[in-house]
């Protein structure tokens, strides 16, 4: 989870992202129309096999949830929150507190994030998606919030342990109209502890941290 309610974000779905849907719904409706032909013609029995063992590779290789979504495991639960925010570098520390859940959806392929608390004294909500994009070999995630009307949608990897995963988003800040990188990362410190850092760059400039948010499960 990032904040991102002001900003202005162009959202968009990947290329290979898009290919793997159009690839599935092509491999369902090859199987349908091969099933009924072997149906009416009691032919291509061979080929409607080869579909079917087609199908079923694609399910394991892209469709299951892997080794990844276990680590997005690790963040389940019910959280409260202590969050430190910066507006520009060297402004003073804007402080905040809230309460988050976290859980898996889809049959374990997708972390659902909800998120309430309050920025600058007014109230905030906002509500996420993480997932292990099997097909593009990343973390892909989403981010809508109650300071805005756009998406959210940044990509990274992990370290491989699941205690530490980096993503990041490009977008324009339509406060200054220029294009500005978000870099978020996510750290497990153990079962009842994890930490979002937030750091924000615009061209010519140096990147600085925007914020971080400490997560302590529920007793």
């Amino acid at each position: 989870m990032t904040l991102q309610g002001n900003f202005l974000v162009s959202p968009c779905v990947s290329r290979r992202g898009r290919s793997s849907l159009v690839l599935l719904a092509v491999l369902v409706l090859l199987l349908g129309t091969m099933t009924a032909s072997g149906q009416q013609a009691g032919a291509q029995p061979d080929a409607k096999t080869q579909m079917e063992q087609q199908m079923k590779e694609y399910m394991e290789k892209y469709a299951a949830p892997g080794e990844h979504h276990k680590h997005l495991e690790m963040m389940v639960g019910s959280w409260t929150t202590q969050a430190r925010f910066w507006p520009a570098p060297g402004a003073p520390v804007m402080e905040s507190t809230g309460t988050a859940e976290h859980k898996m959806a889809l049959g374990g392929g997708f972390l659902l994030t909800s998120y309430q608390g309050e920025f600058g004294g007014t109230p905030f909500e906002g509500m996420g998606t993480a997932a292990y994009d099997r097909y593009l070999g990343k973390y892909v995630e989403t981010w809508i919030d109650s300071m805005g009307t756009m998406v959210l949608v940044s990509e990274g990897s992990g370290d491989g342990t699941g205690k530490v995963r980096t993503v990041t988003a490009k977008f324009v800040d339509p406060m200054t109209q220029k294009p500005t990188t978000m870099r978020s990362v996510y750290r497990i410190v153990d079962a009842d502890h994890h930490k979002l850092e937030m750091y924000s760059q615009t061209p010519g400039q140096e990147e600085f941290k925007i914020g971080e948010i400490a997560y302590t499960r529920k007793k």
